[in-house]
């Protein structure tokens, strides 16, 4: 428009003397320009010629009262002779040398991470798989996990254990379940702990030459019902008498129980409470020596009336093995040398629901006393001789530690009375 060979159009050439102006030729420039060369020029707003003719603003300053600036919010200290825009400048981010890194990029002066990623300690990451910000920033996946979907997740087939990925299959320390750990020995097949042998009962009770022994039958008064067709003992076996008899310890009298390894020879332990509590003993087995004969037998029942923690009730038939009552011996004899051992088991663990309830569970025909139950899900307590686990689990798998340390793995079968499929130390 000022350009006096080009003024107004292409080609318009201004006749000498004559000078551009807003588009025309003419001897003369408009109120408050000047010329400068064959154009007229504001000298106060004029880009090529601010303040004096031939002065060039540079970038994108602009020509305010004929001196060259930055207006708005350009700033002209960050860049000698350039004008820069704080607010969306990726080198001067709100402020001059404030550069924006990893990923981000200026946003209303503010270095931001673009394309969902989110800043963690600086860097933008994605915590959709990132295992050192995964799902949130400063959440590390650890112990050979990945991130994936905001998850920490171990490799297929394992699981996290004590801040490890294991195999739960095959691993001695978690088999089957985190935690349970295979005895000495044992290997882990399938999930559960599988061969070893037994090593010996060293903290079990005993007592040498401290013991009392008394002879007892069941007619004398243990329970009845209680889903067995006769007598239930405290440890949830169901018994049977047969015979007659007199005496102290006669010899008429035949009591049976079932699921237990040492034939009729069995044994009350000083209970409840004390050191039976409520039923820490059920299935153990013991040597008793007297008189120079020994006899193992296992304990099925608790001895309310015992009085001495060394005390054993013995089934008519363990105590007539050992001579007592027998001759000039009397009924109740002390002197005597018991030790916890264990049972001469065959077969596996049978579990017998109490009165058909498959939520409190007697563990039966045991080489060990059971110390641990617990399903996936559920961790027992032991009452009144059963192992209560507050809800019905038959059919679930079943570990089982004993009070030996050794660990074991089995199913709880459908219906009382049935293996486990797994025995301790087998």
């Amino acid at each position: 428009m000022s350009d006096g060979n080009n003024c107004g159009s292409c080609g318009n050439v201004c006749q000498p003397g004559q000078l551009c102006a807003n588009g025309i030729c003419s001897t003369e420039c408009p109120q408050g320009q000047m010329p400068c060369g064959t154009s007229c020029a504001d000298l106060t707003a004029d880009e090529q010629n601010c303040g004096i003719c031939g002065q060039t603003c540079e970038g994108v300053q602009t020509c305010n009262s004929g001196s060259c600036g930055c207006t708005g919010n350009l700033d002209p200290a960050c860049v000698s002779g350039q004008c820069t825009d704080k607010n969306t400048n990726g080198s001067h981010c709100g402020s001059c040398g404030n550069a924006c890194t990893g990923q981000r990029s200026c946003v209303s002066g503010s270095c931001v991470c673009s394309n969902g990623l989110q800043d963690c300690s600086g860097s933008c990451v994605s915590t959709q798989n990132n295992n050192n910000h995964c799902g949130s920033c400063g959440n590390a996946c650890t112990g050979g996990r990945t991130c994936v979907g905001t998850s920490c997740n171990c490799p297929g087939g394992q699981t996290f254990c004590s801040n490890s990925c294991v195999n739960t299959q095959t691993s001695t320390s978690h088999c089957g379940t985190c935690g349970n750990q295979c005895a000495q020995g044992q290997t882990c097949t399938n999930g559960s702990c599988q061969g070893g042998t037994c090593g010996p009962w060293t903290t079990g009770p005993s007592t040498n030459g401290g013991g009392e022994l008394t002879c007892y039958w069941f007619s004398q008064g243990t329970a009845t019902g209680d889903g067995c067709p006769s007598y239930k003992t405290y440890c949830g076996h169901c018994g049977t008498q047969s015979g007659s008899g007199g005496g102290v310890c006669p010899s008429g009298i035949s009591n049976s129980v079932s699921n237990i390894s040492t034939s009729n020879y069995f044994v009350a332990f000083d209970g409840p409470g004390g050191p039976f509590a409520n039923g820490v003993y059920c299935g153990m087995c013991v040597d008793v020596t007297y008189g120079g004969k020994t006899i193992t037998a296992t304990v099925v029942d608790a001895c309310a009336t015992c009085n001495h923690v060394n005390h054993l009730d013995l089934s008519l038939s363990a105590s007539i093995a050992l001579g007592l009552g027998q001759g000039q011996t009397p009924g109740n004899v002390t002197g005597v040398t018991w030790k916890s051992v264990a049972c001469p088991v065959t077969g596996n663990i049978v579990a017998v629901y109490n009165n058909g309830y498959t939520g409190q569970v007697y563990f039966q025909n045991v080489r060990y006393p059971v110390a641990s139950a617990r399903t996936s899900n559920r961790t027992a307590s032991q009452m009144y001789g059963f192992w209560d686990f507050g809800a019905m689990v038959a059919g679930q798998s079943v570990t089982l530690t004993d009070a030996a340390g050794h660990t074991i793995t089995g199913t709880l079968p459908n219906s009382s009375g049935q293996s486990i499929g797994a025995q301790f130390c087998p």
